[in-house]
C-alpha cells in the first residue's frame, strides 16, 4: 500500500502499521484511515508498511498461496506455537525495528495501531524502549480462527470480528477486558445501507480470487462459463495480469474479466452472488451488502474458521468442487440466502465503531479540578478542622 496519508506527527496524529501480505491487511488499514477522516477530520493518520523492501514476506506469501496453498498451510501450523512466534518475532525485529523506531520518535503519534500479527509484535517490541510511548492497538484481520502470533502483550485493546475470535484470544490468555467485539472494518463504500439483490434471471455472479489469485480462480470461471444455464459473469483477478488475460481471450462475451480493482462495492451491490475464497474481508465485505457467498477454496487452518462463520450464519456454503459449485449456482435454490440487512448494516459500520473506540482512547484525561485555596488537602484534615 503507497502511503498518501497525512503525517501522523501532528497533534493525537495516529500510526496505522499494515503488512502487503494479500490484500486484506491493505484493506482494513484503508477501512481506519477513511473512518479517522470521517469522524475526526482533523486527526494525523498516516498508514506505513514497516516490513516493505526486498524481504517483505508479502512476496514468499502471495506466491504460495497462489501456487502452493498446501505449503502455506503446512508452515501456518508449524509456526503457531510460542517458541516459534519468538523467534519470529526476534527476526522481525533485527530486520525492521530501526526503520518502525525512526518513524516512532520522528512523528510522535498519539496511538499505533496494528492490522498485521508481524507489525504488532515489531511495534510492541519498539514501544517498550521507548520513553513517553503512545499506547498500542491491534485490529485482528481474521474472523473467527488465527494465528497465536497476534496475542501480543503490550497491546492496550484488540478489536475482533466476532465473538468466537475473542474466546480464542482469551483462550492464549488475553484478558477478556481488553478485547472488543468490532466486527471487521470495510471501507466507506461498503456502507451504503444494503439492499436486496435483483431477483433476474440468469444470477448475476462476481467471482474473486483475492489480490494474488490462484489457478482454482480459473478453474471455477471456465466451469460457471460452461454451464448449462450460465450466469452473468464479473470475474476480479486481482493483480494477477497473466490470468485476466488468459481468462480474457477464453472467455470471451460470456464474462467480463477485470484486473485489480476499487469499485468491489459496486460490483457486490450488481450481483446476485459472490463467489470467492474464504478470506476474512472478502467475507465481510460480502456480508456488509448482505450478498450470500459461495466459498470455493479456503487456505488450510487461516481460513477454515471464516468457513464456519459463513456456514453457521446461513450466508454462505463451502463447495470446493468446481462442477458442484457450477450446479449449485445454476439452481438458485442451492443458492445460500442473502443476510439478514441488519446484520449487514452491523458488519458495514464496524470500522467507525473501531475508531470511535481509537479516538476515546486517545483523548487526554480531563484535567483534575482545581482545589480552592480554603479546601483541607488531606481528608483527614477535614476531620480535625472540626
Amino acid at each position: 500500500m503507497r502511503d498518501r496519508s497525512r503525517p501522523a506527527g501532528a497533534p493525537g496524529g495516529v500510526l496505522i502499521l499494515t503488512a502487503a501480505t494479500g490484500g486484506g491487511h491493505d484493506s482494513v488499514a484503508a477501512a481506519l484511515r477513511e473512518a479517522l477522516h470521517g469522524l475526526a477530520p482533523a486527526v494525523g493518520v498516516r498508514v506505513l508498511d514497516p516490513l516493505a523492501g526486498p524481504l517483505s514476506p508479502g512476496r514468499w506469501y502471495d506466491a504460495t498461496v497462489a501456487h502452493a496453498p498446501w505449503l502455506w498451510g503446512l508452515f501456518y501450523r508449524a509456526t503457531d506455537n510460542g517458541l516459534a512466534v519468538r523467534l519470529g518475532a526476534a527476526a522481525g525485529a533485527l530486520l525492521w525495528a530501526r526503520r518502525l523506531r525512526a518513524v516512532i520518535e520522528t512523528e510522535r503519534p498519539a496511538l499505533v495501531v496494528a492490522v498485521h500479527p508481524l507489525c504488532a509484535r515489531l511495534a510492541a517490541g519498539v514501544l517498550r524502549a521507548t520513553p513517553g510511548a503512545p499506547s498500542l492497538h491491534c485490529v485482528v484481520t481474521d474472523l473467527v480462527t488465527f494465528h497465536r502470533c497476534w496475542a501480543c502483550d503490550g497491546v492496550a485493546a484488540f478489536y475482533v470480528a466476532t465473538p468466537e475470535a475473542r474466546d480464542a484470544l482469551a483462550a492464549l490468555g488475553v484478558p477478556r477486558g481488553r478485547v472488543r467485539v468490532t466486527g471487521l472494518p470495510v471501507r466507506a463504500a461498503f456502507g451504503r445501507a444494503a439492499r436486496p439483490p435483483a431477483g433476474d434471471a440468469p444470477p448475476r455472479v462476481l467471482l474473486l480470487g483475492g489480490g494474488c489469485p490462484s489457478r482454482q480462480v480459473e478453474r471455477v470461471a471456465r466451469a460457471l462459463a460452461a454451464s448449462p444455464r450460465p450466469p452473468r459473469l464479473v470475474v476480479v483477478c486481482g493483480r494477477n495480469a497473466r490470468l485476466r488475460r488468459r481468462l480474457a481471450r477464453a472467455l470471451g462475451p460470456r464474462a467480463t474479466v477485470l484486473g485489480w480493482r476499487d469499485d468491489i462495492a459496486a460490483l457486490m451491490r450488481w450481483s446476485t452472488l459472490v463467489v470467492a475464497r474464504g478470506g476474512p474481508t472478502t467475507l465481510a465485505e460480502a456480508l456488509s451488502q448482505a450478498r450470500p457467498v459461495v466459498i470455493y477454496q479456503a487456505l488450510p487452518g487461516q481460513e477454515a474458521g471464516n468457513v464456519a462463520l459463513a456456514e453457521q450464519t446461513g450466508v454462505g456454503r463451502y463447495i470446493p468442487d468446481v462442477a458442484a459449485l457450477a450446479r449449485a449456482v445454476a439452481t438458485p435454490a442451492d443458492s445460500p440466502p442473502a443476510a439478514d440487512p441488519a446484520q449487514a448494516a452491523w458488519w458495514a459500520g464496524a470500522a467507525r465503531r473501531v475508531v470511535a473506540c481509537l479516538l476515546a482512547a486517545r483523548a487526554p484525561a480531563p484535567p483534575a479540578p482545581a482545589v480552592p485555596r480554603f479546601a483541607p488537602a488531606r481528608p483527614e484534615e477535614a476531620l480535625t478542622s472540626r
